[in-house]
């Protein structure tokens, strides 16, 4: 009777693991599906913000419009970060990012 008990106690805990296995494989699951939404989000937003904002411009002027529209107004030549929006940079004008650097600005 003591084998047949052990071999019940085995049995169990082999069915406790593989369900504990096959619960983590569906958190993983769906963690995957969900940096995949998002990934995906974002991406779409970004796509939808880049041809929103063109004006029969090139890609890398529609992306530095959008980093304009976000005030950032970074130069990617020197890494350094030019007028933001409250300083009267032309803001979202089909430029791209690091020309107010070339073109000083008056400010008002």
């Amino acid at each position: 009777t003591t084998i047949i008990i052990i071999v019940i106690v085995i049995i169990i805990i082999i069915v406790i693991i593989i369900v504990i296995i096959i619960i983590i494989i569906i958190i993983i699951i769906i963690i995957i599906i969900i940096v995949v939404v998002i990934v995906v989000a974002v991406t779409v937003a970004v796509a939808v913000v880049c041809i929103t904002s063109t004006r029969g411009h090139t890609l890398f002027q529609k992306l530095g419009d959008t980093v304009n529209r976000l005030g950032l107004r970074t130069a990617a030549a020197t890494g350094r970060v030019v007028q933001s929006r409250r300083d009267g940079g032309d803001i979202g004008h089909g430029r791209g990012a690091g020309i107010a650097l070339m073109r000083p600005k008056l400010v008002h």
